[in-house]
């Protein structure tokens, strides 16, 4: 199968089967420099993306006209510093992010859901330190309190995974299971679940991992960062990086089947960081 890479920039497929994805083009430009980190809306209709540093949350319509993408005008949700880091789309179209309220010790976290379509916003919840970004199920969303532990928001009803330090747990309405627990004690981060409900998760300085919300079928998808599941959850995406401790030489686009046994390359590129993979509308291209 053909997969086409865009890279905020954009490469568009035909619909995904069981052999893995190839580009189907070259990566073609969707913006102007300074947007990071897009995260494409369930219904294929939006795009958010963060400003320069993370230091604004944007969002556009998305359209598909020939077999190529564009975006549209874009839309301010927030200009908190650091409100473009670790959002995430909830089922029902809104936008979930932290959106912080003054500054230095004490300043409030806000967790904040934003209708792009209706441009207005609801906040959630609030508390003085919120260190960890919002995860989501669906339209549950999970979020840490200042002692690290999982709470859920926004009279959530499904089961959300989530990351305490070496933990993965599934926090739920009727309490707390951990999925699995680091051997050596390195921290766990950058959770994301499939729609038919498998984890990936990143071990810090390790692999990139999945399993089940079960706690079972545990794979290591060997070193990778920055994942993203394929919209039927049959396909994750992510980026492997190097550097020389100061500062990143290389990072390609790469994806892998969940059971760990197609891992390919589908950008190796000189000159250029491919960062923030996501999946476009129906799985047929990548950003």
């Amino acid at each position: 199968m053909r997969l086409l890479l865009y890279s905020l920039l954009a490469f568009a497929t035909a619909p995904l089967a069981a052999q893995a994805p190839t580009p189907a083009s070259a990566p073609y430009s969707l913006t102007t420099p300074g947007y990071v980190s897009a995260q494409v809306s369930p219904d294929g209709n939006w795009v958010a993306m963060s400003g320069a540093q993370y230091g604004a949350l944007v969002a556009a319509p998305l359209v598909e006209e020939n077999g190529r993408l564009r975006i549209g005008t874009t839309l301010t949700l927030s200009e908190s510093r650091g409100s473009g880091y670790g959002f995430s789309w909830t089922s029902d179209g809104r936008v979930i992010a932290r959106v912080y309220q003054g500054e230095g010790v004490g300043k409030e976290a806000q967790l904040v859901a934003f209708s792009p379509q209706a441009q207005g916003s609801d906040v959630l919840a609030r508390q003085t330190d919120m260190p960890a970004p919002p995860i989501v199920r669906g339209a549950s969303i999970a979020v840490a309190a200042p002692s690290g532990e999982a709470l859920l928001v926004d009279e959530s009803v499904q089961a959300v995974p989530f990351a305490q330090e070496e933990r993965l747990v599934l926090v739920g309405p009727n309490g707390t299971t951990e999925l699995f627990a680091d051997v050596d004690g390195r921290p766990l981060l950058n959770v994301v679940v499939s729609t038919n409900g498998r984890v990936a998760f990143e071990i810090v300085g390790g692999d990139l991992m999945s399993i089940d919300l079960d706690g079972t079928d545990l794979v290591s998808h060997g070193r990778g960062e920055q994942a993203s599941w394929s919209p039927d959850g049959q396909w994750l995406a992510f980026v492997r990086t190097s550097d020389d401790g100061h500062q990143m030489l290389s990072s390609d686009v790469w994806i892998d089947s969940p059971d760990g046994g197609q891992a390919k390359v589908l950008s190796e590129t000189t000159g250029r960081i491919e960062l923030h993979p996501t999946w476009g509308p129906g799985g047929r291209s990548l950003l």
